[in-house]
């Protein structure tokens, strides 16, 4: 727990500079983002500099790349963060355009990348620590403000952009592709700032169904007399929702309170563990594959998946396939990784009867039960 509080602490000090931390519609989705990438305000090029602003990147790479805070109280990371400069690829220096920065002496900013292999290999091999694919459910963010001037409003980027910086620079840190609504005429009229105060679901829901996004993210906040900033979020994905209250003294503080929950929720559930008794081998049927164009992006797609070790063709009938698979997660987060694409349609499965005793029901992805699919 005190390496956990010690980098977060140092992430505070030093306040890593996020690229891409720009203001982002739908329509404009946030940039491809170099998850192995860290940068980090430094004073200046000396080796012990280099040697420990890599420390810094190397932790927030690992948080990235597991999901889960708790990758920093593991042992094996713990020993490896002061030797972090040798998983470097490659780092340069550019100036630090931050002014409060600069104040405290920081002047330039250290941009460092990491071996993904390596970072692969430490997390899954040698620490046995969960390791998160870089295919990522889209998060889709509403926010509405009570101010004592405005009453309560639905706010974009332009509103009040520290905000929104914010919660650009946390997504940015643990991974999070993160989007905000267009606020156009739509918008106005399917979702209004009550509705979003209040949490309504339906309607929510509703408004966001034209975004297409995985995951749906709703906030409010409001400042009581003495500054302090106090706000409840919510979250939506597939079935589930969670909702959490955060305590801030400034909107600096609201990226990492309203996006640390939700990413160590999804990266519960999509990174790849090393559990045991998780079914390794899989049978898929898969169907609309008509030529061999198609043939070769399907395979391709499931070998190129990270959770993925072996594809297999067993047979061909027609214009489906049955394959075989090697995969390093179990069948549920596979299931769930391929929904994030939608290049793999679902056709059906041999449903589960409440009436058939657990024991006698056939596991999804077996011989028996494949996963049914259709190539897009």
């Amino acid at each position: 727990m005190a390496l956990h509080t010690r980098y977060n602490a140092v992430w505070n000090k030093i306040f890593i500079l996020l690229t891409g931390a720009c203001f982002l519609s739908f329509a404009a989705q946030a940039a491809e983002q170099n998850y192995y990438q860290a940068e980090v305000a430094v004073q200046s090029q000396s080796t012990q500099a280099r040697k420990q602003a890599a420390e810094t990147a190397l932790a927030e790479v690992l948080v990235r790349m597991s999901g889960t805070m708790q990758v920093l109280e593991d042992p094996v990371i713990s020993k490896t963060l002061p030797n972090a400069i040798s998983y470097v690829e490659q780092f340069q220096y550019a100036p630090n355009t931050n002014q409060a920065q600069r104040f405290e002496g920081y002047n330039e900013v250290l941009s460092l990348e990491f071996s993904p292999a390596a970072v692969e290999r430490l997390l899954r091999q040698e620490a046995g620590m969960p390791f998160w694919p870089t295919n990522r459910p889209s998060t889709l963010v509403w926010l509405v403000e009570d101010s004592a001037n405005y009453g309560r409003q639905l706010l974009g980027p332009d509103d009040i952009p520290a905000v929104f910086t914010s919660l650009n620079m946390a997504a940015r840190r643990r991974g999070l592709p993160l989007s905000f609504p267009l606020m156009d005429l739509e918008d106005q009229l399917a979702l209004s700032a009550e509705q979003v105060w209040e949490l309504d679901e339906s309607a929510i829901l509703s408004a966001s169904a034209r975004y297409g996004a995985d995951v749906i993210l709703v906030g409010r906040y409001s400042s009581t007399s003495s500054g302090r900033i106090l706000a409840t979020w919510q979250f939506f994905h597939r079935d589930e929702t969670q909702v959490y209250d955060s305590r801030a003294e400034d909107v600096a503080e609201l990226g990492d309170q309203a996006l640390d929950p939700l990413a160590d929720y999804l990266g519960a559930r999509y990174a790849i563990t090393n559990a045991p008794g998780e079914t390794k081998a899989l049978v898929m049927q898969l169907e609309g594959v008509s030529d061999f164009k198609s043939y070769r992006g399907a395979v391709g797609y499931l070998e190129n998946l990270a959770l993925t070790t072996k594809v297999v063709l067993a047979a061909v009938r027609n214009d489906t396939l049955l394959l075989h698979l090697s995969s390093d997660a179990g069948v549920d987060k596979f299931i769930s990784t391929l929904a994030l694409d939608s290049k793999l349609v679902p056709v059906s499965a041999l449903a589960a009867s409440e009436e058939v005793p657990v024991w006698m029901q056939i596991p999804k992805g077996t011989a028996q039960n494949p996963l049914i699919y259709r190539w897009r």
